[in-house]
């Protein structure tokens, strides 16, 4: 069987507008499940870049947590060693005053005491 091209199926006006409205559901269909995928993709991709956000802001949290607790020990270990270089120089310090005293008193006797006479050689 061959089908002759010059023979042409008459269709109505009606039914033509049934074929475009079918059509066009379908087409209004696909777009409308395509837009639902695309949103809810994207809605994922969204989430999971916050996600990494929060957890790259609770790393960087926690190293700047670290660095100033770290900080803090330096800085009491330091406090400890200046408080003992303090403590040893207030030392140093009486003990020269405690000798300049002495030395002082020192002087003021042999200041006051007769120096002892030469004997004479014979």
């Amino acid at each position: 069987m061959t089908v002759d091209p010059t023979k042409v199926v008459p269709m109505g006006a009606w039914e033509q507008i049934a074929v475009v409205i079918v059509f066009a559901i379908l087409i209004g269909g696909l777009g409308w499940l395509l837009v639902n995928k695309f949103s809810k993709a994207i809605a994922e991709i969204n989430a999971h870049y916050t996600q990494a956000q929060k957890d790259s802001n609770v790393q960087w949290q926690q190293y700047f947590d670290a660095r100033s607790e770290a900080s803090n020990l330096v800085n009491q270990q330091i406090v400890q060693q200046l408080t003992g270089l303090t403590s040893a120089i207030a030392d140093l310090a009486h003990r020269f005053d405690a000798h300049d005293q002495w030395e002082r008193m020192m002087q003021q006797q042999d200041e006051t005491t007769p120096a002892p006479r030469k004997r004479a050689r014979s």
